[in-house]
């Protein structure tokens, strides 16, 4: 049975293919890229019935004779009729045909380049049997290792001969037979310019000896300003940038990837940009963490009830905080805490992303990052910590009554900056829940009415913290008199020092 009448007679397509026959092919008889404005040109003037990538799929593929008609014209007689890819043909007349067309094109700029693969390349991208095809119909070839092969050739390719071209590769076969011309081949075209390219090599390489490899294309290396795509960064390499890029930054990279650059050089296609390099990292990380799930929230239910059980203890959405610490954390601060335990406790608000909550999308507040770090002669490490959307003194509290209901002991000082919120709750989970006020108070009798030191935990100011405040009084701001403001901080400075009251009065 016929199938469905197409929304366009044929004959109708090739009349607006024939109008433009001087625009559908480059000065070497080569069709124009799927990325060429002819292609739309074409499509508006048969007012969209057909689509630009549908178009040039069927003249590529010469349905209807479409390719072969425009080519066959008297007004191409330097086209080889040779170099259209017949659907039909086998994969060993196709290889001839294609081998034929590069014997041809010498004559046409089309020059061979030679690379040398090193065997510790050739090993991770060492042949493979690959099935293709479709279900019970699956024909089994020996292929380079699918995912490695493709990024390995066109790195030292471009690293040798620092070509524009943004090549994509396909249709990789190895040949064991002894009466094979070769020994492997491969294809490839550029998907800006639209140029082939076709290599082989003659031998397999012998162990230790390095993989010989022939590449004829035409050289683009004056042609920069039509090559603007970028490869893809896909396969193993993927994976190994993913590694590198979660230790380091995106610039750091591309700075490292240039290094072997002349400087006034173009950007070659295989340096990607930050965008692609970040969207690496991302997952590179989720997928080292486990995460499967795009929804925040979700993703981290799914690690509290699986990898990370026992170390993520709360998880809020409504107003954001999760609470976590590990074991191993536990530990380390009950073995320090039998001596002298100095805690410091900070937030930062520059490392989370505010979370979109609705399809409206409204977004969440800041959200900061809350940890308590333990100070000691030898190292520091963290103990505790919080993700906070809210940053109150109750939130805060609960977070530390938390964790000392975990067993841990209370420690004996902590430091934190002058955040009203901060002292408020490390007064009220480490001070038998007193408020900052009597905490003062309390401090104040001791000092001045000699009263014997009852406090479980000492709570100490950082330094540069109020030397900061003392730098920001309205008195001293705006001075044109440098030395004023100095001897004022220098005075906080020696009061800070002093050991006594009586040392703090004189």
């Amino acid at each position: 049975p016929r199938g469905p009448k197409p929304k366009i007679p044929h004959d109708d397509v090739f009349k607006a293919l024939e109008d433009v026959r001087d625009e559908l092919f480059d000065s070497n008889g080569n069709l124009m890229p799927y990325t060429s404005n002819i292609w739309s040109t074409i499509s508006n003037g048969l007012d969209g019935k057909i689509t630009t990538h549908s178009l040039y799929i069927s003249v590529y593929q010469d349905r209807h004779s479409w390719l072969s008609r425009l080519k066959n014209s008297e007004h191409f007689p330097n086209i080889q009729q040779s170099s259209i890819i017949i659907k039909n043909k086998s994969d060993d007349e196709s290889l001839k045909s294609s081998m034929s067309n590069s014997s041809i094109n010498i004559k046409k700029n089309i020059k061979r380049f030679s690379i040398d693969i090193s065997y510790r390349k050739f090993i991770k991208m060492k042949p493979t049997t690959v099935l293709y095809g479709k279900k019970n119909k699956k024909k089994a070839y020996t292929t380079l290792k699918p995912g490695f092969w493709t990024n390995i050739i066109n790195d030292e390719f471009l690293k040798n001969y620092k070509m524009p071209c943004t090549y994509i590769y396909k249709r990789c076969r190895i040949y064991n037979s002894s009466n094979s011309e070769h020994y492997l081949t491969f294809q490839g075209q550029c998907k800006d310019c639209g140029v082939y390219l076709h290599g082989w090599s003659d031998h397999k390489p012998q162990e230790g000896f390095p993989l010989k490899l022939f590449i004829e294309t035409r050289d683009t290396r004056g042609s920069w300003e039509e090559h603007y795509s970028k490869r893809p960064l896909n396969g193993y390499k993927r994976s190994i940038v993913g590694k590198a890029l979660s230790k380091d930054t995106a610039g750091n990279w591309r700075r490292q990837a240039v290094s072997s650059i002349d400087f006034g050089d173009h950007l070659p296609p295989n340096i990607y940009n930050n965008s692609v390099l970040w969207k690496c990292k991302q997952q590179f990380i989720d997928s080292s963490l486990g995460i499967t799930e795009n929804c925040p929230i979700k993703s981290l239910i799914e690690l509290k009830y699986g990898k990370y059980a026992g170390s993520i203890h709360t998880i809020s959405a409504a107003k954001l905080f999760i609470l976590y610490w590990t074991p191993s954390q536990l530990v380390i601060y009950k073995h320090v805490q039998k001596s002298y335990c100095r805690l410091s406790i900070d937030a930062t608000g520059g490392l989370i992303k505010k979370i979109n909550r609705t399809k409206q999308g409204i977004l969440s507040g800041h959200i900061f990052l809350y940890e308590a770090v333990l100070n000691t002669n030898s190292y520091q490490v963290p103990v505790t910590q919080m993700v906070s959307e809210q940053h109150d003194t109750l939130t805060i509290f609960y977070w530390l009554a938390q964790w000392l209901k975990d067993g841990v002991p209370i420690p004996q000082e902590t430091t934190c900056d002058y955040s009203k919120a901060l002292l408020g709750a490390i007064s009220r989970a480490f001070c038998n829940g007193i408020t900052l006020y009597d905490y003062v108070e309390k401090c104040f009798n001791i000092l001045y009415y000699k009263i014997s030191n009852s406090l479980p935990c000492y709570i100490r100011i950082d330094i540069a913290h109020l030397v900061k405040l003392v730098c920001r009084w309205k008195c001293l701001t705006g001075t044109t008199n440098y030395r004023l403001k100095e001897f004022y901080v220098r005075c906080v400075m020696l009061l800070i020092r002093a050991n006594c009251l009586e040392e703090f009065e004189n």
